[in-house]
């Protein structure tokens, strides 16, 4: 008798965690327990065998791949793990990825959004185009600066650019042309510079 203790306290293991009779207060399968949680309140459904039932989270009990914890595949339009919408924002500053129908430009660096500051002449557009013109035009002008390829002698005033309107006054070569005020020959004659021969 002593013998069989062993293989009788192994069977009443068995019987305890996963028996042929269905518990009275079971909701899955009767021909099986693989689909049965005990949640301590009675045996509920894990239709999908990922261990997670509904109560427990799982927002999607017909797909294994789908409940609290897995990972989530971005812009795909499936909440994964299961916190309520898919995964949008990768980068976490806030603002959705263009692919998903929002206005973040680079979704892979929280700091290139369209509320950061842009860093003129590093080739990268940091505000996503909240900007005028190209990343080597800071003041908007629509012309680039000279120093990375442009024709804009003074790429911190908008009011200076080739074809520009000499003010002839302001200390200020408006136009590019290398003359400043009274110097430049547009001014000749043009109060306050006063007319000179041969102008």
């Amino acid at each position: 008798m002593p013998a069989l203790l062993p293989a009788l306290a192994l069977l009443l293991l068995l019987a305890a965690g996963c028996g042929t009779e269905t518990p009275a207060d079971e909701t899955g399968p009767e021909d099986s327990c693989v689909w049965c949680i005990d949640d301590d309140t009675g045996w509920v459904r894990d239709d999908d065998g990922d261990g997670w039932t509904v109560p427990e989270g799982d927002c999607d009990d017909d797909d294994p791949a789908i409940h609290p914890g897995a990972e989530e595949i971005p812009y795909d339009g499936i909440d994964q793990d299961c916190t309520g919408s898919d995964l949008t924002d990768v980068d976490g500053d806030g603002y959705d990825a263009e692919k998903a129908g929002g206005d973040d430009c680079d979704d892979g660096d929280a700091a290139v959004n369209p509320a950061a500051e842009e860093t003129w002449y590093d080739g990268v557009d940091q505000d996503c185009g909240a900007h005028t013109g190209s990343d080597y035009d800071a003041d908007g002008d629509q012309h680039d600066a000279e120093a990375y390829g442009g024709d804009d002698c003074y790429d911190r005033d908008a009011r200076v650019y080739p074809g520009a309107t000499e003010a002839c006054t302001g200390m200020l070569d408006e136009d590019c042309d290398t003359f400043v005020d009274c110097e430049d020959p547009d001014c000749d004659g043009v109060d306050p510079c006063p007319e000179t021969t041969g102008g």
